[in-house]
């Protein structure tokens, strides 16, 4: 039996991660700790077509959605399918296993994602409320 995606199509990827986004930029605490990190991540989401870039090295951060011209480098790029993205920002994937298990690929200096990884925990719970919004 095969499980249903939690993103039914990349719009609503891009819906959701935005307002993430946006809360995370201005959350007075998360905030200045993820524009800290410099990182430039990219995460791909293998079965939506979906993919976005995170841009916290630039004084302004920044999110560019699907492939952009525009877009800087990224120093990471991160690859799971729609369910490990789901479940990840829940709390309930151990990156370190999922890297070895290969339910998520890494390309880039994996060290960096580690670092972010702490900075990223508390933005769980509000992942939870923005999804609340969306029928599963």
């Amino acid at each position: 039996m095969t499980k249903e995606k939690f993103y039914q199509n990349k719009e609503t990827v891009y819906e959701i991660f935005t307002e993430l986004f946006n809360r995370l930029k201005e959350h007075p605490v998360l905030g200045p700790k993820l524009l800290a990190t410099k990182l430039i991540m990219e995460i791909i989401i293998s079965d939506s077509d979906a993919r976005f870039i995170l841009d916290a090295f630039h004084k302004l951060p920044q999110l560019f959605l699907g492939k952009s011209d525009d877009a800087p480098k990224p120093d990471v790029t991160i690859i799971m399918s729609s369910n490990t993205t789901h479940r990840f920002w829940l709390g309930q994937v151990n990156l370190p296993w999922a890297i070895l298990k290969k339910d998520v690929i890494v390309k880039g200096c994996v060290e960096k994602i580690f670092k972010v990884l702490p900075i990223l925990s508390p933005a769980f719970a509000i992942y939870r409320d923005i999804i609340s919004a969306y029928d599963t």
